[in-house]
């Protein structure tokens, strides 16, 4: 608005002028806005590792007393058993500038003394994009099998920003990774948070 009315007020003034010359005078004198972004977050999703309930309940109860004989072997007790897969799905709006997910993943082993060092759980992450393209957590192909290892750490990943494509459209998070649920989730249990944040235009 502010451009059409110099532009009149230079014609009423001086008559034909230089088109050329006018734009790059009015470049200066009347800036284009800039754009600016916002970063939001839009989903968050959390939740603990479970074991598959259509699996063998003696299987899955040998497990826990197992742990409880002998906490540092877990590993060996847990071998067997499968777990339940959970699918969460998010919208990466049009005009997003980048896609970010921030990814923390921590065990915990019964009296909360982890090991320095060893394995210490499952985790099958997969990230799939609206047009069907698959990827992991890092630069490995699918299928997104990992073993977890302990760290020192007080999380044995994260928060940790895997890098994704910024695809528009309906994105799919397939995740699933080894812990106890209920009770017995006080022997060994395992959770995940995964939250997703772009940054959109602003109007």
């Amino acid at each position: 608005m502010k451009r059409m009315l110099a532009v009149a007020l230079m014609l009423a003034t001086v008559g034909c002028i230089d088109v050329p010359a006018m734009n790059g005078l009015m470049d200066r004198l009347v800036p284009e806005q800039e754009a600016v972004y916002t970063q939001v977050e839009l989903n968050r999703f959390e939740g603990q590792f479970a074991p598959d309930p259509n699996q063998d309940q003696d299987t899955l109860i040998g497990a826990a007393l197992d742990i409880v004989e002998d906490p540092l072997q877990f590993q060996q007790a847990l071998q067997n058993l499968s777990w339940v897969e959970y699918t969460r799905k998010f919208v990466l709006p049009q005009g997003a500038r980048y896609l970010r997910v921030e990814i923390t993943i921590d065990y915990m082993l019964i009296g909360g003394e982890q090991p320095e060092e060893g394995p210490a759980g499952t985790l099958d992450l997969t990230f799939r994009t609206p047009d069907g393209e698959e990827f992991c957590r890092d630069d490995n192909e699918p299928p997104c099998y990992e073993i977890v290892y302990w760290t020192g750490n007080e999380k044995e990943i994260g928060p940790y920003s895997p890098p994704l494509p910024t695809v528009e459209g309906e994105w799919t998070i397939t995740i699933s990774g080894s812990g106890m649920e209920g009770l017995a989730s006080q022997l060994y249990s395992g959770k995940y948070e995964l939250v997703v944040q772009t940054e959109i235009l602003q109007n």
